[in-house]
């Protein structure tokens, strides 16, 4: 038998979770190595607090496969870009003026976040700034 056979099921939605966290990281880093200096990428990801609701979400969302990222997941998705204004923040709120994500308390997000990638030399994707988490 195969790992993965063997595995319990919260392995094995671990494993998926993982891998799934890996392929957005291999998908924003192709863009951010394709994108010009100084242009933006911008991304809106879907989550909850409460992993119960999270995980009632993925079975009942049958379009395509829904991962209940953390928080420090999707900001790992950047991790190559410079973060703009408050950073990783809920999607109603995001302002770019905003120095701080404006914290909200409810169960489930939308959040958003806009990198840019560094002025430079081709190829050159520069000096990182660190992903600003929401409170919470």
């Amino acid at each position: 038998m195969s790992g993965l056979a063997e595995a319990e099921p919260g392995e094995s939605a671990a494993r998926g979770a993982a891998s799934a966290c890996r392929a957005a990281r291999q998908v924003t880093a192709g863009y951010a190595r394709r994108m010009a200096p100084g242009s933006c990428l911008i991304i809106s990801v879907a989550c909850f607090d409460d992993e119960a609701l999270g995980k009632r979400l993925a079975m009942e969302y049958t379009v395509a496969s829904f991962v209940n990222h953390s928080r420090a997941d999707i900001a790992s998705f950047l991790a190559d870009l410079d973060l703009v204004g408050p950073g990783l923040a809920d999607a109603a709120t995001w302002r770019p003026s905003m120095l701080e994500p404006a914290p909200h308390r409810r169960d489930g997000h939308v959040l958003a976040a806009v990198a840019r990638r560094a002025p430079g030399r081709p190829g050159d994707v520069g000096a990182r700034r660190p992903a600003q988490l929401p409170p919470g």
